[in-house]
């Protein structure tokens, strides 16, 4: 049993493209594929889309984090559960202004996305003298 989404999809990808700026299509598929697992899952609590709680949203999340989740028979990356997020909180505010839902149970959830390290930059003295040791080495000519 599924808790179907409130309004149309067609409604939903007109709010994506038209006022998100969201064009590509299978950005649009990535959308409805995280909403029809939250939807699987309020169906699977006896749940509907209002009736939702931040503590459900953790739940599911943590459904997320196991290798027991039904889509992908392990643990999803932290990346990917930001971005589960990202999209349904997204789809939430959407239902709210169109009143169909009174709150997000997604608004305060945070998830720690991967933290990106910059690569380490030389210093101008640093690639001076790494130049000096390249131009002292001889380089190898395979014939």
């Amino acid at each position: 049993m599924r808790a179907q989404f409130p309004v149309s999809y067609s409604k939903w990808r007109y709010f994506l493209i038209y006022e998100r700026g969201i064009e590509d299509s299978q950005s649009h598929e990535r959308y409805i594929n995280w909403l029809e697992r939250w939807a699987w899952w309020l169906g699977r609590q006896d749940l509907d889309w209002d009736s939702a709680t931040a503590y459900d949203a953790g739940e599911f999340l943590a459904l997320l984090r196991t290798r027991r989740n039904p889509w992908y028979r392990r643990a999803y990356s932290p990346s990917t559960i930001h971005h589960a997020v990202g999209c349904i909180r997204l789809a939430y505010d959407f239902l709210i202004r169109e009143g169909v839902v009174a709150s997000n149970p997604f608004a305060l959830i945070r998830v720690k996305s991967s933290t990106q390290q910059l690569p380490v930059s030389l210093t101008h003295a640093e690639v001076l003298r790494r130049q000096r040791l390249g131009a002292r080495r001889p380089r190898r000519c395979s014939l």
